[in-house]
């Protein structure tokens, strides 16, 4: 039998230029081969097949992935502040919650305004980590010497976030003497049980919230419409067929004119019309009422 030698040695640098520079630089009309042009073609027909070209809504606004927590155009900020605690939090009673998210691993890309397709959501947000109840019972004194000052960004660092995005920040800052329960993705999970086991010298067992992630939150979110009912009586998460089809279905159907955005949505037999093309500065997120 023929032995087959694979050269896996491969070395590559990344080259900021344009079309016109790299034309003049060697000469030529076109850039394009004919290998080029057909793994070109082949890429688009594979996207096109994986329905990634399908333009699921309008954004209202373009959202940066590296923006601060303070910036209306946060995309870290409107995830902690608003689909957080609406798709997570409003599941147990109380406002004892917190989410603690590793601003590194969560987003990829921004999430820019107007007509919004399945390849956008999935640049935006890739992972679809599992959220995990570290546990439900941490003193907010411990979760800040374990972790750190809240959303707390070094005046000399050269990143706008802060290494832990937390969602219920202002809560556990005020109530330091209170317990919460502390929620994570699985990126993060490990490592946030044990420093806090560190600090109290307590087991604890995270538990995985099984069908909640990261991207049925946004899910949830955009349908506005919350997490269903489990067999057991409390809120559970259903796992879905393609979560990330999934993504944004509030905006489905809705295409950007020139000026705004108008989108019907029925649900429960009752018509909701709100303007989607608004201001995040103004705090009006995408909401029914």
């Amino acid at each position: 039998q023929k032995s087959i030698s694979i050269n896996t040695d491969f070395e590559h640098i990344f080259i900021n230029t344009t079309v016109k520079l790299m034309k003049d630089l060697v000469h030529k009309n076109t850039l394009r081969t004919p290998n080029g042009t057909k793994l070109s073609n082949f890429i688009h027909k594979t996207r096109k097949e994986l329905g990634l070209f399908q333009i699921l809504g309008c954004s209202p606004a373009n959202f940066n992935y590296k923006s601060g927590l303070q910036k209306s155009d946060s995309l870290w900020r409107l995830y902690t502040e608003r689909v957080v605690p609406t798709q997570l939090f409003s599941r147990y009673k109380g406002n004892d919650n917190i989410l603690i998210h590793g601003t590194t691993v969560g987003f990829r890309h921004n999430l820019f305004e107007g007509n919004v397709t399945l390849n956008d959501l999935i640049s935006a947000s890739p992972f679809n980590d599992t959220i995990y109840l570290v546990d439900d019972n941490i003193k907010g004194g411990d979760i800040i010497n374990a972790l750190g000052k809240p959303n707390y960004v070094d005046p000399d660092s050269k990143y706008e976030l802060p290494y832990f995005a937390f969602a219920g920040a202002e809560n556990l800052l005020a109530n330091r003497d209170a317990h919460f329960r502390v929620f994570t993705g699985d990126f993060d999970v490990a490592y946030i049980a044990e420093k806090i086991m560190s600090i109290n010298d307590r087991n604890i067992e995270p538990k995985e919230l099984v069908g909640v992630t990261t991207g049925f939150l946004w899910e949830g979110f955009m349908n506005n419409v919350g997490l269903p009912r489990s067999k057991t009586g409390g809120r559970g998460a259903r796992k879905t067929k393609d979560h990330f089809l999934g993504y944004f279905k509030l905006l489905r159907n809705l295409h950007c004119p020139e000026s705004h955005c108008i989108y019907s949505y029925t649900r429960h037999d009752n018509l909701f019309r709100l303007d989607v093309c608004m201001s995040i500065t103004a705090q009006k997120y995408v909401f029914l009422q």
